[in-house]
């Protein structure tokens, strides 16, 4: 009987146990993970779940009332894998022995050095105990000092702004979400977040912080002093690995795979969600997606099962803020020529982004959801596009693609 490991009980390491529960698989799987909950979605905690608008049952992957024949879910920590042997070792001092591995152990939060940083009222958020502690401090706080200015920083600005909490957004990059979005789309989005009040310090470092103060630098500037009385770092995150032994794989950013999913000249081991790092026409890369741990789940289930078929995720991402939905479809380039179709001051539009042979490279959708299935229709055709037919609107994407 095949015995899978699977380490990291987060959203992809559970959909894999879910989808090898749902093909039949014959074998033992063994899902392990730190947190006594089960598999969960995580999205929702910056957002809904924070606000308290949806119960920690709601964000679950599958209900764990239902018995899953095979399937062992293991509360603890992997210490080291001895990959040789194949076998893995608990901080509990267990042994788990394994035929197949699946290392979906995702990333953490950025740790920062920060004079400070250590209080009670300083928090970052990558789990639901993370939410329910921020979401505690919320609910009595006057000012939240938001330490970044990604995804997930936003998103708990803007949850935090419909909570009634006062918010300063102190930022080292120029623009916000500036791995994420264009200049323009960056923008608009800023200007949502000052129409609601939120105070933006960018291009700022900070330096120490006190039970109510955050202290912060800017280049030929004095220093700035920020009232927070509830403070979030959301500088980014890092892989996270455990110690594997016996075997030499590419452990830098991640663990790079091939486009099965599977670690290069180990045919037993595979990696999957935020900590793989996948081929794509531009070399390897990871994908902290929703989008990425969903159907690399079921790539690596189909792999276990023994059926063949490569993994070719186009990246995607979304992001909820006041009301809004913005998507990112592909990867745009920073010389890539921009085509408008719609209008943002009225809230709904879509930026298309061409390269130098007018061919799609990636696009940003403002409350236009619907479009994205043909968005990514265009984007893998790889055609040339004509830039006028793009911004008309009353051409369908439909046609065009």
């Amino acid at each position: 009987m095949t015995r899978v490991l699977i380490v990291g009980a987060g959203h992809a390491g559970g959909r894999v146990a879910e989808h090898l529960s749902r093909a039949g698989f014959a074998g033992e799987v063994m899902l392990v993970g730190d947190e006594a909950v089960p598999p969960y979605e995580r999205p929702p905690l910056s957002k809904d779940y924070l606000a308290g608008k949806q119960q920690a049952g709601a964000l679950l992957l599958f209900d764990p009332a239902i018995a899953t024949p095979g399937l062992r879910h293991i509360h603890g920590r992997v210490a080291r894998i001895d990959a040789q042997a194949r076998i893995a070792m608990l901080e509990s001092g267990e042994a788990l022995a394994y035929d197949a591995l699946v290392l979906a152990t995702g990333t953490a939060a950025r740790q920062v050095s920060i004079p400070g940083s250590d209080q009670a009222s300083v928090h970052v958020l990558r789990t639901i105990a993370d939410a329910d502690r921020l979401r505690a401090d919320l609910l009595t706080a006057r000012h939240l000092a938001v330490v970044g200015g990604g995804v997930i920083a936003l998103e708990v600005a803007a949850t935090a702004r419909e909570m009634g909490v006062e918010v300063t957004v102190i930022q080292l990059d120029r623009r916000v979400m500036e791995r994420c979005l264009t200049p323009t789309m960056s923008q608009w989005l800023r200007t949502q977040h000052e129409g609601k009040g939120v105070r933006f310090l960018s291009q700022a470092v900070v330096t120490a912080m006190d039970a109510a103060t955050v202290f912060a630098e800017r280049a030929g500037e004095d220093g700035q002093t920020v009232p927070a009385d509830c403070v979030l770092i959301a500088a980014g995150a890092v892989p996270v690995l455990p110690l594997i032994e016996g075997v030499d794989i590419d452990t830098s950013d991640g663990v790079l795979v091939d486009a099965f999913c599977r670690v290069p000249g180990h045919p037993d081991i595979f990696a999957v969600g935020d900590i793989a790092r996948m081929p794509t026409g531009e070399g390897a890369r990871r994908q902290e997606t929703w989008r990425n741990a969903e159907n690399g789940a079921q790539a690596v289930a189909r792999a276990l099962c023994g059926e063949g078929e490569s993994y070719d995720e186009l990246p995607w991402m979304w992001t909820d803020q006041y009301g809004h939905n913005i998507q990112v479809v592909g990867a745009p380039g920073a010389d890539d020529m921009e085509i408008r179709r719609g209008d943002l001051d009225e809230g709904r539009a879509a930026l298309f982004y061409l390269n130098a042979e007018n061919r799609m490279t990636g696009a940003i959708l403002l409350n236009e959801g619907r479009q994205r299935r043909w968005v990514e229709a265009l984007i893998r055709a790889g055609k040339a596009l004509d830039p006028a037919q793009l911004a008309d609107g009353a051409i369908a994407l439909k046609v065009l693609a």
